[in-house]
């Protein structure tokens, strides 16, 4: 007996099951991050607030003082990190979410890595370049324009080099102590949480395979080594079909082990329509 592809898949029913194993796919966060649900613990809404608000103050006083050390990106950059330490802390840390501190103390780490190792090259005094250019001279059909760069070394607070020299001095001292202490604050909540982002979850502890199974009436494969998928229904390629718990090929053979499951590549091979 032939019957169309069509009707071997109309006959297998929506609540099928696979004769094998089915993969299942972990739906949820990467790299193994355990949903967020709930609340903050309650030492972060009691204790660790006062911490974050104090950060929160330092922040917009570097602000200011980058603003007057005409420092654009900086100021942009510490505009935003104290929009995200004020929307981790109001309305009673609400949203200080594991997620917000780990990607806040990685900013901020990073940050203070590398605007320390700025402000430990201007220890010995910051240095200042000028570039002029020369009047271009003629020579016949050649035109030479000479530049001359001038490097200037002062300390790092110079009165003579006015208000605007001082406070960007200021400004690159007050950066890295604030990033530095928000990466520890951010560290210090994020470990007064019970568990990690990076900790397995229950359900990705067992085994990446499920005992999901696709029954119904259909079977493929005919005779002796055709696949049985469960209820009553037709068989593409011919043969017949055992009596429900028998073995894949039916026709008295040896039961499937214990919870149903067939074994996996057994059985003698057919071609569709034989």
């Amino acid at each position: 007996q032939h019957l169309h592809p069509l009707t071997f898949f109309l006959s297998i029913s929506p609540t099928t099951e696979l004769p094998g194993p089915a993969m299942i796919l972990p739906l949820g966060p990467m790299g193994g991050m355990q949903d967020e649900v709930g609340e903050p613990p309650v030492e972060v809404r009691d204790k660790h607030s006062y911490g974050w608000w104090c950060l929160f103050v330092l922040f917009l006083g570097l602000f200011l003082v980058q603003i007057m050390a005409v420092d654009v990106f900086g100021a942009l950059f510490t505009g935003i990190m104290a929009s995200v330490v004020w929307f981790m802390v109001s309305n009673h840390c609400a949203q200080m979410s594991q997620y917000c501190l780990f990607l806040f103390g990685l900013m901020c780490g990073i940050q203070a890595i590398f605007e320390m190792l700025s402000l430990t090259s201007m220890v010995g005094g910051r240095k200042m370049q000028h570039t002029t250019a020369s009047a271009p001279s003629r020579d016949g059909r050649t035109t030479s324009v000479t530049y001359t760069t001038i490097v200037e070394t002062h300390p790092f607070f110079d009165a003579d080099m006015g208000f605007q020299y001082n406070i960007q001095s200021v400004a690159r001292m007050y950066s890295p102590f604030v990033m530095a202490l928000g990466f520890a604050l951010a560290y210090w909540s994020y470990q007064a949480y019970p568990g990690s982002l990076f900790s397995p979850r229950d359900d990705e502890m067992g085994p990446m395979l499920g005992d999901r199974r696709m029954g119904g009436g259909g079977r493929m494969g005919g005779g002796a080594g055709g696949l049985d998928y469960g209820g009553p229904g037709a068989t593409l390629g011919g043969g017949s079909r055992g009596p429900p718990g028998r073995g894949p090929g039916g026709n008295g053979a040896a039961p499937y082990p214990p919870g149903g499951q067939p074994p996996a590549f057994q059985g003698t091979g057919q071609r569709l329509g034989d």
